[in-house]
């Protein structure tokens, strides 16, 4: 991809040259340091994409007044998109040099310019299914098996864009003496940072939250996430970070949960033109009129 540039000059009086340079950059760079984070010039691990190095003047005399210098750079359709983490960063960069003779520190102008690639989820398989998961586990109180608690969990979809709706059904089996914990849906941001030893950075970016289930009754809830403006699954092209997003559906007491792998991206799935993967096996969670809802009170959010 071919990208355009302007280096502008206003000088008051003429100036010296040995060179007028332009460099474009673009890499990746990953630390658990804090340090080199915020200095941006020792990452631990590094990956570059381009740097291509533009000469637009030779020695010379830069007269007093304004100077246009136009340039053309490649950015390789591989490149990632800009991102911006905790523990790493994809970064694109111009910097303009007027270098001066006699060891003179000459000028200098930094632009940071930013890449979005899209990810159109239809492209990911298996998206328009169902997506379904479910946990049995004891419940124990007092160092005594107290009985068992049945959760389960679906989603409508396995793909959504920024301000989408995913449509959540979730039902509680509390076979138990007990009644539960509040229970809680969060939709989780999983950014995997590569060094010598990887990072994990765990970021909850929505969430809502139910009452508990009293002991030997059953509770069906349909709720909604609105998804956030967050960076896309994937970014491809850069080898040291990677996105996984998921629905996380948990009690505390008894400790238990499950998890809903999804995608996010910016071409919604079509759901005009079902896939044939689409007939998912997976149940949805049906409203049943025996069982209560969520203890007589709405889900909040927060």
């Amino acid at each position: 991809m071919s990208s355009q540039g302007i280096v502008e000059i206003k000088n008051v009086e003429p100036i010296p040259s040995k060179a007028i340079k332009v460099n474009c950059r673009g890499y990746s760079g990953v630390s658990p340091s804090v340090s080199s984070r915020l200095k941006d010039t020792s990452w631990e691990v590094e990956e570059q994409y381009f740097n291509s190095n533009i000469s637009m003047a030779d020695k010379g005399i830069l007269k007093n007044g304004s100077h246009t210098f136009p340039f053309t750079f490649v950015v390789p359709a591989n490149a990632p998109s800009t991102y911006f983490g905790n523990y790493g960063r994809t970064i694109f960069e111009i910097r303009a040099f007027v270098d001066l003779p006699h060891f003179s520190n000459g000028y200098k102008a930094e632009r940071v310019f930013y890449i979005q690639k899209p990810l159109n989820l239809n492209t990911v398989p298996n998206i328009q299914d169902i997506s379904y998961s479910s946990v049995t586990k004891d419940f124990t109180y007092m160092l005594l098996k107290n009985g068992t608690i049945v959760l389960k969990a679906t989603s409508d979809l396995r793909g959504y864009t920024p301000g989408q709706i995913i449509k959540l059904e979730m039902e509680i089996e509390n076979r138990s003496g007990k009644s539960t914990s509040t229970v809680v849906a969060s939709l989780i941001q999983k950014v995997t940072y590569k060094t010598k030893r990887s990072i994990n950075d765990l970021r909850t970016v929505a969430k809502v939250v139910g009452a508990g289930v009293k002991a030997k009754t059953e509770a069906k809830w349909k709720e909604q996430i609105v998804v956030p403006f967050v960076a896309h699954s994937t970014l491809e092209g850069c080898g040291l970070i990677n996105f996984e997003y998921y629905i996380q559906v948990s009690l505390k007491s008894p400790d238990v949960l499950l998890t809903l792998p999804i995608f996010i991206g910016n071409v919604a799935v079509d759901t005009t033109h079902p896939s044939d993967s689409a007939s998912s096996s997976a149940p949805l969670l049906g409203r049943s009129t025996s069982p209560r809802r969520w203890a007589g009170r709405r889900p909040r959010r927060s």
